[in-house]
């Protein structure tokens, strides 16, 4: 059987993007200030001063100016915030838009990249139809945006007026820009805004999960019930995440953290009477009554266990915020995440971002900020503040990261913990919901990452894990029979490698873990977006896999997987993966 062909429409998305690519890449380099240097990367002209340090990090980007309505000005700017902020690493918030009384928006961009704390600076100029937007990165904003700030309005005078008249640059020429020979070479964005999300080829295996045993809970207990209630706390909307546990004799015990075999019964009713209450039958699920009004949780709300030596491959995450932007005068934000492998190993992280007075807008005004992150690599910790006429930094850390990784088994509602620093633990563990998207560790739910590309899918698209850990995404509106499973790689960084030679390496890593192809391999490959298509059985049945990848945002590879039960599918969810798409495979 000769597989049918696939349309064609990833290709205008690519061609769409690559016309774009070309349009950033025809402007020539701006004049810098004395001392500086200009470089051009990714299609941008960044400035940058040529005495930084070995550990610092200063890159100034004026965009070129768009038609923009008045009336459309500040959603123009909110939108930059939000999409230009993404291309450095995961946005956390975006602080309240300030406007002086010429006219000029400012903002900064709370981020937050393998646990460590970024702000990224932003301001917004309007003028006869026309607006344009500078970026400020720095890896100390209070130290250099001050000690740079003569050399910015310096490139603010000399090319603004000619950007807001619509100049791409001072020539008006548009040939090709070339990066100017630099004194001192301009250093690449830090290590920690590059991208880590894939786990290294030593911790990725396929694991048969459906081939262990079950677990079976001990005979006093009825069941384990996931629960959530919300509410406004510290100006923020919070979700309050619990499980239940029921007993054989109809009480309830509400707020469990612990495997219900470690659980003491005797010292739990003397010292936390008000988490006490009782349960009855309600249909196929049950009614809790804790010290309030009764609970209706419908069967879908039990606490999945793991079967007996489950592994995961998976990175959960959980973050809360207090006082956040446009609300309170300060903000912080704390992150809790693991990291699981098939080959048995963990790692785990937590962060802290704190800021004041526009959370380190230097600049606005006097601000303060504060940041601290610990991981499988160590602590460190950076804290700064800027006033007229002064300003403050300090950075202190450590690279002993063993309390942050190790190994990790798991029982039904047990996970045991070995850190590499001897420590051991053991915790509760279970998926919420019975759809293992939402695992519950410890004493609340955590959350599944997602990519910026899979936020634009349609909001009834679901995201699946089977037990076997493999995840992708489908349409809500599939028919009895019928199969279509996106899957959305990581970026990657190559490294040198070519894409090409990067496409086939993953995606031929990646197609074994669907099983033996059935086809000759058919690699091709055109504008450089690259394809692959191929075949394989499943429980019996034929599915068909297509591969497309190609090179993003200047740096990256990335693939997205397609598989399908008929061909033609995907023809029939093109409009609907469009917005992911190209997200995706943004330049």
């Amino acid at each position: 059987m000769k597989p049918r062909l696939l349309p064609r429409w990833i290709l205008r998305i690519a061609r769409r993007s690559a016309v774009m690519l070309a349009f950033l890449l025809s402007f020539s380099a701006l004049a810098a200030p004395d001392g500086w240097n200009v470089l051009v990367e990714n299609g941008e002209e960044l400035f940058i001063p040529g005495d930084l340090k070995a550990d610092e990090e200063y890159r100034l980007f004026i965009s070129v100016a768009e038609d923009v309505p008045q009336s459309k000005y500040r959603g123009w700017f909110e939108r930059v915030l939000k999409e230009d902020g993404g291309k450095l690493g995961e946005v956390i918030d975006t602080l309240a838009v300030k406007e002086s009384k010429g006219g000029v928006l400012s903002s900064t961009v709370m981020m937050q990249t393998e646990g460590k704390a970024r702000f990224v600076h932003y301001m917004a100029f309007y003028g006869k139809g026309k607006a344009v937007y500078m970026r400020i990165f720095a890896s100390d904003g209070a130290k250099l945006v001050t000690r740079y700030s003569a050399g910015m309005q310096q490139v603010m005078k000399e090319n603004l007026p000619l950007r807001l008249k619509g100049v791409a640059s001072q020539s008006g020429a548009a040939t090709p820009a070339q990066p100017v020979t630099t004194q001192k070479s301009a250093q690449s964005l830090p290590a920690s805004t590059k991208s880590r999300d894939v786990t290294p080829k030593t911790n990725i295996q396929k694991i048969d999960n459906g081939a262990l045993p079950r677990y079976s809970l001990p005979n006093t207990y009825e069941a384990l019930m996931c629960d959530y209630t919300t509410g406004i706390s510290n100006s923020n909307y919070k979700v309050d995440n619990f499980v239940y546990l029921l007993f054989k004799d109809g009480s309830a015990y509400k707020r469990l953290t612990v495997p219900p075999e470690d659980f003491g019964v005797a010292k739990a009713r003397k010292e936390d009477p008000k988490n006490w209450g009782v349960w009855k039958k309600s249909g196929d699920g049950y009614k809790v009554k804790v010290g309030g009004d009764w609970r209706e949780l419908k069967r879908s709300a039990l606490l999945e266990p793991a079967r007996i030596g489950e592994r995961l491959n998976r990175y959960i995450y959980i973050m809360n915020a207090h006082g956040m932007a446009g609300i309170s005068a300060t903000s912080s934000v704390y992150t809790n995440s693991w990291t699981f492998h098939g080959s048995g190993r963990f790692t785990k992280g937590s962060s802290s971002l704190h800021g004041s007075g526009g959370a380190a807008s230097a600049l606005t005004g006097t601000s303060v900020y504060a940041s601290s992150k610990s991981d499988e690599h160590g602590d460190s910790s950076v804290a700064g503040g800027i006033a007229p006429g002064m300003v403050t930094s300090t950075t202190r850390g450590n690279k002993d990261g063993a309390k942050n990784r190790g190994a990790y088994q798991l029982n039904g509602y047990a996970m045991n913990l070995s850190f590499d620093n001897g420590e051991k633990q053991r915790m509760l563990f279970g998926f919420c919901h019975g759809d293992r998207t939402d695992p519950f560790l410890g004493g609340t739910m955590y959350w599944m990452k997602e990519s910026e590309a899979e936020r634009d899918l349609p909001v009834d698209w679901k995201m699946v894990i089977t037990e076997n850990e493999d995840q992708f995404y489908v349409p809500g509106d599939l028919k009895e029979g019928e199969v279509f499973r996106l899957v959305i790689s990581p970026k990657v960084e190559l490294n040198g490698r070519s894409m090409e030679d990067w496409f086939k390496e993953t995606v031929t890593e990646n197609l074994s873990y669907l099983g033996d192809p059935l086809l000759m391999a058919d690699w091709s490959g055109r504008q450089g977006l690259y394809q692959y298509y191929n075949a394989f059985k499943e429980n019996g049945r034929d599915l068909y896999v297509v591969y497309y990848g190609t090179k993003t945002r200047g740096r990256f590879g990335r693939f997205v997987r397609l598989v399908m039960s008929d061909s033609a599918m995907a023809q029939r969810y093109a409009k609907e993966l469009q917005p992911a798409l190209k997200e995706a495979f943004r330049q």
